[in-house]
């Protein structure tokens, strides 16, 4: 079975899915042992992320996100995204960011709303970041990277010189 994403939950617990399933499991990597499984997407698992509020978010080929309680392994709150989301990060403020075809959505963590979106890359977006400074940064298949102002959701700046899709990114920590 191949393992498609790891996140970490807390101490000693693991987060992760297998290509092709639609559980996530909880693992305590001491002994491990499967502790809970997290059960109800109607799609294939695509990302996660585990929040600064101690939920992890799931979002699967369905265009579903689930908010989940992973103490009692309960879905707290499931919504649909207009496309699948291939990518999620947390802003500084607590906003969930995600990131799906062309577009990335600004999300409310306390409603689950969508708070903005902007568009600006022509093709799937792959991958989010966060710059030292709390920018967020995308790169996306159309082979650009976008450095944002989170201001107003316009671009800062336009990073065009790749070859090939951007598939990952990593900021230095020292800029």
């Amino acid at each position: 079975k191949n393992v498609l994403s790891i996140e970490y939950v807390s101490k000693n617990i693991i987060a992760y899915y297998l290509v092709n399933h639609k559980e996530i499991n909880l693992m305590d990597i001491t002994n491990m042992n499967v502790t809970k499984q997290l059960i109800g997407h109607p799609g294939n698992m695509i990302s996660m992320i585990y929040s600064p509020n101690n939920y992890l978010i799931s979002a699967c080929s369905q265009n579903y996100i689930f908010v989940w309680n992973t103490t009692t392994g309960l879905a707290l709150k499931n919504f649909t995204s207009v496309s699948i989301i291939k990518s999620m990060i947390f802003l500084k403020n607590g906003d969930l960011v995600t990131a799906n075809t062309s577009s990335i959505t600004i999300w409310n963590t306390t409603s689950w709303s969508v708070k903005t979106s902007a568009t600006k890359h022509t093709t799937d977006i792959n991958v989010l970041a966060l710059w030292t400074n709390g920018d967020l940064i995308s790169g996306s298949d159309d082979k650009n990277i976008i450095i944002w102002n989170n201001d107003n959701w316009t671009v800062k700046q336009l990073l065009k010189r790749h070859s090939q899709a951007v598939m990952s990114l990593f900021v230095l920590q020292n800029g």
